[in-house]
Formats: C-alpha cells, structure tokens, sequence
C-alpha cells in the first residue's frame, strides 16, 4: 500500500514539473531583447531592441508604430511572438514606448499626428546607426492610428515596406461608423443609435468651432466626459484623414 502510495506521489511530482517546464516553455521566447534610450529635442525615448539569438550577416528591421492609448514598447508583451516570428526571419523590431510610459520622455496625449511621424523618424535615425541593421531593408509595422501615421512616414522616410494592421483612415467617419456598429451589435434601437450619433456630431462641432474644454464640458453628456487631455488630444488629431 505504502509502496503504491510512493509510486503516486512519484507521478504526480512528475506531472506536476512537466506542466511547469511547459509553461516556461510556453513563455519563453527565442529573440534577444535589449534596452534603448535615444535622445530627442522633445526629450528622451525609450524602448526595446529585439534580435534574433544567431545572428549572422546584417539584419533587416521593423519599426513598430502603435494605436491608440498608454502603450508600452511591448504592448504588455502582447508583440512578442510577432517579434519571435520576425526574429526567425531575419529581422530584428524596434519599438518605443509611448511618451510619458516606461522611460520616455513627455506625454504621448500632447502629440499631434505629425509629432508621431518626427518621433518614428528619430526612431529610425537611430536604427541606421547600428552595425546589425541592413538600412536597405528597414519597414514599419502599424495597426489602429498608425494609419495616420504610416502613409505620412513613408513620404519622408525610404521605407523598404509598410505593413499596416486594421489601419485608421479617416477619424470622423470611422468614429461614426464604429459607433453605429457596436450599438447595434449591444442591442440598441434605431432611435437610441440615432440619439447619440446626434450627439456626437455635436461634439464634432464642437471641435471644428475650436471650443475650450470646458465649452464641451458644458455640452456633454453627463458620465461620458473625456479628461482635459484627451481633450486636448482629439481637437489635434480629429482631422486626420489617410484616404489619399
């Protein structure tokens, strides 16, 4: 009985390291990661490198240029395997983290669309510096407003290729469009998805007219109010459009 008892215990150690060493495993990833800092009039960037682990010969390389929000130069680890995959295809990733995040310099809701283009072309300023890095090879990767910022960088910059994800196009017909489409999908009626495309057009107006925020504070509806920043934000960039 005690014998049996042993040999169960035995098997479930086992078990137990297997499913361990499978997560690490799971989580482990083959690329080499290194740290960056790169100087800027606007302050200093901070971001992450990632190499393959072999490397010979040069490198080609992607920039990452990110969507919306506080994102950090991994997106909370979510690039990673893209970075492996692009790391076993010869390519090395260069991604910063957004101002104001992880190190950088400032606050990533003051920039303008063009302050992201400057931003991504110190970035690869910086990349053609290093001796791993093939300059002739040098492409970016964006999703979300990186469509905005892609089709500009790529008329400053002599992109080896650009690949873009789910890009944003134009801001107000796009805004219009999601909202429309995610009530709908909520299950709202028509006259309830009609009452707040109403209202946002008014906000829009808003923004055209160049209104303070606390002109909009006044108009908005009550528990669907944006921060002083993000303010601030939208009235820069609301205009963008990458349709040309």
């Amino acid at each position: 009985m005690k014998r049996k008892m042993g040999i169960t215990l035995i098997v479930l150690v086992l078990i137990c390291a297997g499913a361990v060493l499978y997560v690490l495993k799971q989580n482990t990833f083959d690329m080499e990661e290194r740290s960056l800092e790169i100087p800027s009039p606007q302050g200093k960037l901070t971001g992450t490198l990632v190499l393959p682990k072999e490397v010979s010969g040069k490198l080609g390389l992607v920039l990452f240029i990110h969507g919306d929000g506080a994102v950090n130069a991994s997106h909370d680890d979510g690039y990673k395997p893209l970075w492996e995959r692009l790391a076993k295809q010869g390519y090395a990733s260069l991604s910063l983290n957004k101002r104001g995040i992880g190190g950088s310099e400032g606050n990533w809701l003051d920039q303008s669309i063009d302050d992201r283009v400057d931003e991504a072309r110190q970035a690869l300023a910086w990349a053609r510096t290093q001796p791993m890095i093939d300059p002739s090879r040098i492409g970016v990767w964006g999703a979300s407003q990186a469509g905005w910022v892609i089709p500009k960088l790529a008329g400053k910059e002599p992109l080896a290729f650009s690949i873009l994800v789910s890009p944003a196009i134009n801001w107000l017909t796009q805004g219009e469009y999601n909202t429309r489409s995610q009530m709908a999908k909520d299950g709202y009626s028509r006259d309830e998805i009609s009452a707040q495309v109403a209202y946002e057009q008014q906000v829009k107006e808003l923004l055209k007219e160049g209104a303070t925020y606390e002109e909009y504070v006044q108009a908005a509806h009550k528990g669907d109010v944006m921060s002083r920043e993000r303010w601030t934000f939208v009235s820069k960039n609301f205009r963008a459009d990458a349709s040309a």
